[in-house]
């Protein structure tokens, strides 16, 4: 390319601090060494027609300064790709990327990425909605939450949150006396436990529960124990038993307040389960009878009067029942004529029973809760006696049987309530000695209600 000639400068002589010494054309065609100084090259650079091309640019002392005069002056760096790639706007201290007309201090076209941001945000302004499948403002809690929600709910001006909670029994308030071979009906918040025994005796007592705590709730007519419950809380029933001397065809109903005393059942028996969901629709199957034989027989109860239902296809007893008077299972239980301890289950459809799906190991004397398609059961033992109880669960979805978390303790001779598989109330026991305990447990597996509060 031509030689540009700096005109005018001295011949190179000696060497300074401040001397550059370009080799320039002189009109002859004979290279010849001149010397000039910072302040003349700089000069010349900036007559210098055309664009500077250069593959290193370093500024004095590591810095690099453009535009010290502060002129109105922008500065654009270009791409392959985009002509204002980056954009300094002088006149209005901005800068712009991928935009040549930024309107804030920083504009940038296009997508931000970092490692790290400081600050708190408070001041940031014009943010986008946060979208609604993440984040709520209700009056009350979503009807179906879902893991990862956030809401803020506009009537008890409070932050919530769903998180779906790991299968787990928790201690809960305990009875106000210690008893075994009881039965109850409820739900895990309002639950009514009933008779049983403290130590081998009946006992005629019954407990309320009220969410939190237990308190006494008057007494049935007649003490007894290895009888049967269902309904609510507020209407439920318990049928059969024996007390201590017979088995008896005895029914207590109880309205939420008092006991009365209702129809007889037409066969005695004690050890026999029931499902039902009020004093006016319960049903009682299986069981032993006054000779200890264990049976097969069913009666549905309409509030006044016991009629015979379906019979079982096994003899059982000591077996867990599970769910309503048209819908119900029973679960594993004693067979008097063999074979002894059984694993199968029935189910019943509101005339006939028919097999289900077994458990995987024997459970007598166990508890559980729940409906014949989403069923919770609990404890029992493998065979009679506290030396085999089990602090086991499972749950049932009309199909299959599933291991859920064992209860804190083994319980056998306990009872049970629960509204489905993922959740249940288990109620004393015997211990070891034979004894009566007090503890209770609930049976949790996601629950809205235990949405975390933000504040």
């Amino acid at each position: 390319m031509a030689t540009k000639t700096i005109p005018d400068l001295p011949a190179a002589t000696s060497v300074v601090a401040a001397t550059l010494f370009p080799i320039v054309n002189d009109p002859a065609g004979t290279p010849v060494t001149q010397k000039a100084t910072g302040t003349q090259l700089d000069a010349y650079i900036r007559s210098a027609g055309g664009a500077l091309t250069a593959t290193t640019l370093d500024g004095s002392g590591g810095a690099l300064t453009i535009n010290t005069a502060q002129a109105d002056k922008d500065v654009v760096v270009s791409s392959t790709g985009m002509v204002n790639l980056l954009f300094t706007d002088a006149g209005n201290n901005r800068v712009g990327i991928n935009t040549a007309t930024p309107t804030v201090a920083l504009q940038v076209v296009g997508t931000v990425t970092a490692t790290t941001f400081s600050g708190d945000g408070s001041a940031l302004t014009s943010l986008p909605a946060i979208s609604t499948a993440a984040f709520l403002t209700v009056a009350g809690n979503p009807a179906t939450p879902v893991d990862a929600n956030c809401w803020y709910n506009s009537t008890t001006n409070t932050f919530r949150s769903y998180a779906t909670l790991a299968a787990a029994w928790s201690s809960t308030g305990s009875l106000t006396s210690g008893r075994y071979a009881h039965s109850a009906f409820g739900t895990t918040s309002a639950a009514v436990v009933v008779a049983g025994t403290a130590a081998s005796t009946p006992i005629a007592t019954a407990d309320l529960y009220n969410g939190s705590t237990w308190s006494s709730t008057g007494s049935i007519v007649t003490a007894v124990f290895y009888a049967a419950s269902a309904g609510t809380s507020t209407s439920g029933l318990q049928c059969a038993g024996s007390d201590n001397v017979t088995v008896i065809t005895t029914t207590n109903a109880y309205n939420g307040s008092a006991w009365s005393t209702g129809g007889s059942l037409a066969t005695a028996r004690n050890s026999n389960a029931m499902g039902g969901t009020s004093t006016t629709s319960c049903l009682t199957f299986g069981g032993f009878d006054t000779s200890s034989l264990s049976l097969t027989s069913s009666e549905l109860y309409n509030g006044t009067t016991w009629s015979s239902g379906g019979s079982l296809t096994t003899k059982r007893a000591t077996h867990t029942g599970i769910g309503t008077a048209s819908a119900a299972l029973a679960i594993s239980g004693y067979n008097t004529t063999g074979p002894a301890y059984l694993t199968s289950v029935e189910v019943y459809n509101g005339s006939t029973w028919s097999s289900g799906t077994a458990v995987a190991a024997v459970r007598v004397y166990g508890a559980g809760g729940g409906t014949s398609t989403s069923a919770l059961q609990f404890g029992g033992g493998t065979v009679s006696g506290f030396a085999n109880a089990v602090s086991a669960t499972q749950s049932y979805n009309g199909t299959t049987w599933t291991t859920e978390a064992a209860m804190s303790i083994v319980r056998t001779a306990l009872s049970g309530c629960g509204a489905s598989s993922a959740n249940g109330f288990a109620m004393g026991s015997a211990n070891v000695s034979n004894q009566g305990v007090t503890s209770c447990e609930r049976f949790v597996v996601a629950d809205p209600s235990k949405t975390f509060t933000v504040s």
